[in-house]
């Protein structure tokens, strides 16, 4: 018995390691979003991650503090400017009339 505890301890200190990674990985995950990009800033609908750098930094502009409001994005896949309809909740979520969503930490 004596020569099993130090695999009883490896094996201890493998699960707790694990457990951690497997906690902070979902613990970055964003609501609503299908991929990530950053550290709060996701994306889905077939959104581009430069597309969401793009609606956040439209999104730091707003002034107001009402719940819904909208920006203009600049879109690469389309190279042009993109309309999103912006909600405030939990995170800030974005969406075009194409179906591209930017999810956005507050």
């Amino acid at each position: 018995m004596r020569k099993l505890w130090p695999f009883a301890v490896a094996l201890l200190i493998f699960v707790v390691l694990l457990l951690g990674v497997l906690v902070g990985s979902y613990a970055d995950r964003l609501p609503g979003a299908a991929r990530t990009c950053e550290k709060g800033l996701g994306v889905a609908g077939g959104a581009s991650c430069q597309l969401a750098v793009a609606t956040r930094d439209s999104v730091r502009t707003v002034t107001s503090a009402e719940l819904q409001f909208d920006v203009t994005a600049y879109d690469p896949g389309s190279r042009t400017d993109l309309a999103l309809s912006c909600r405030r909740g939990e995170v800030i979520r974005c969406q075009a009339a194409t179906g591209q969503v930017v999810v956005i930490a507050p």
